[in-house]
């Protein structure tokens, strides 16, 4: 597993069309600055903002032991970093995975919400109906605070 940083087009090719879709969140982690992304080349890629955001991992399937051990250890560099950690993840590769790394680490294991992923069998581009207005400006304040409030 290595570091890569946003721009490296590796991450577009391991990324499926239905996986950029499912995963779009990937994108935007790619823009941060302080951005952690890791990845094998080929089955598994790691994503975080900055410390105290949720660690992304998307597997291509379920993770052999090599994998598993090049996870964990990333996980708790992570983990170090700010004393806790939350992992979005498709729970059938990861759980056995987490759970043992949290009983390693004398931490606890605990499923908050499970991770929605939505099928997408196909993409096609849809015929735009209606006009865009621009924003009037008198709206730009109450535009960033809702685009802040969904970034967060």
């Amino acid at each position: 597993m290595y570091r890569v940083n946003g721009s490296n087009p590796l991450l577009d090719n391991l990324l499926t069309e239905k996986d950029r879709c499912c995963f779009n969140l990937f994108y935007r982690i790619r823009e941060d600055a302080g951005a952690f992304i890791a990845t094998d080349g080929s089955t598994c890629i790691l994503a975080q903002s900055n410390p105290h955001t949720p660690v992304w991992i998307w597997l291509k399937n379920s993770p052999d032991e090599k994998s598993r051990v090049e996870i964990s250890s990333i996980l708790r560099e992570r983990f170090s970093a700010c004393g806790r950690i939350a992992v979005n993840a498709y729970e059938p590769y990861t759980e056995a995975l987490l759970r043992s790394f949290a009983n390693s680490e004398h931490a606890e294991y605990r499923i908050n919400k499970r991770l929605n992923v939505y099928a997408c069998p196909s993409v096609h581009s849809v015929q735009k109906r209606g006009r865009m207005l621009p924003a009037a400006p008198c709206y730009q304040e109450e535009i960033a605070q809702l685009i802040t409030v969904m970034m967060r």
